[in-house]
């Protein structure tokens, strides 16, 4: 703990604007007191007597609050000399505020996606061999953990998914974490204990690990499991500007690949919800399709429609000469050319999540909030 010195009324002014100082660069932080207080290795106590002008820190504190590596990240200088002016301002100390204020946004966002969600997902497996689409659709489960790594200061994700048992195996992990999210309050603590978790996890199934990085409006989720040699990637809304409720989940969009499998890479939705979904398997389903009508094919269609109006056509001389085996060679043929266009040009927004649908999941995990 930092030494502290007790003053005469002369040293009054000082004490006052250390503490103001302080508690400025808490505010603008983002940071509790608690936290601040772990930063920089003294109690909450000490460091409120510091920031209520009871106490004077001494100047080895001080440097220890202006080397916090979370300021560097956040592109803010700080010096002990700052932190002695009376007109000291955080806004002004690097960066610019309109920059720092959208790194402070999102990361109150990342704050509040740190949690245990139940993750509602298509079974790709049989996706890949069924030729029924709609009757391979199997809803499955998982687990996906969402927390802050004490040593790196990112955000962590740890998940499982499930194809036996799902939605039991996936209830039991959950409530398993959620017990160790209650039990230790402190970053530090929980990060070790998740870790611990996982290691018995990977007995039982594969577990995915990975870090979480964040853009303007989006979470992204980098996450593989090194024993099946599978990788994914998990896009998800920031939560909104309401942050009342926290953010409780919602619907994402996600790319995986499986090495050594000869699949090619896959594309699906994928909801992600704090609370178990108590309604049918088929309204689940309903938002976890892929949407062909955003994909009209208005254009080959008509193309299609085209050429078998000339097919068929009396009065064409070479049409005429073919027979039916040939009309429908030639048709089926085009069929195959066109069906390649339309997919090689709207891959990559199969399975696209538009906000609209965000919100509806959203409005759906909203029903069975606890």
């Amino acid at each position: 703990m930092a030494n502290t010195v007790v003053t005469t009324n002369n040293d009054e002014a000082i004490i006052r604007i250390i503490g103001k100082n302080l508690d400025k660069v808490r505010v603008a932080m983002r940071w509790t007191q608690a936290r601040m207080a772990e930063l920089t290795d003294i109690s909450p106590a000490a460091l409120g007597n510091y920031i209520k002008g009871y106490r004077l820190p001494d100047v080895t504190y001080l440097l220890r609050v202006c080397r916090i590596p979370e300021l560097k990240e956040k592109n803010l200088t700080l010096t002990v000399d700052m932190l002695l002016s009376e007109s000291f301002d955080p806004e002004s100390s690097g960066g610019g505020r309109a920059q720092r204020e959208q790194m402070v946004a999102t990361d109150a966002k990342a704050e509040d996606m740190v949690g245990v969600y139940l993750c509602y997902y298509f079974d790709q497996v049989r996706l890949s061999y069924e030729r029924d689409f709609r009757e391979a659709r199997a809803l499955r489960y998982g687990v996906l953990v969402l927390f802050e790594d004490h040593e790196t200061r990112a955000m962590r994700a740890v998940a499982a998914f499930y194809s036996q048992e799902s939605l039991a195996r996936a209830r039991r992990a959950k409530k398993e974490l959620e017990e160790i999210f209650a039990a230790h309050a402190k970053a530090r603590d929980r990060a070790a204990q998740i870790r611990e978790y996982a290691e018995t996890w990977q007995a039982s199934t594969d577990v995915y690990w990975g870090a979480v990085s964040f853009g303007k409006c989006h979470a992204f989720l980098h996450i593989d499991a090194p024993f099946c040699a599978d990788r994914a990637l998990i896009v998800l809304y920031l939560p909104g500007s309401r942050r009342d409720g926290g953010y409780q989940g919602g619907l994402g969009s996600v790319a995986s690949v499986a090495q050594g499998t000869g699949q090619m890479p896959t594309a699906q939705k994928m909801i992600v919800s704090r609370y178990e979904l108590q309604c049918s398997e088929t309204e689940i389903a309903s938002h976890l399709s892929l949407e062909p009508s955003r994909l009209v094919p208005d254009a080959e269609a008509t193309e299609l429609a085209n050429l078998c109006q000339k097919l068929y056509r009396s009065d064409d001389v070479i049409t005429s000469s073919l027979d039916d085996h040939d009309k429908i060679a030639i048709i089926g043929n085009r069929l195959r050319q066109l069906l390649q266009r339309h997919v090689e040009k709207h891959a990559c927004c199969v399975g696209s999540v538009s906000e609209e649908e965000n919100d509806a999941v959203c409005s759906l995990i909203q029903r069975f909030e606890s």
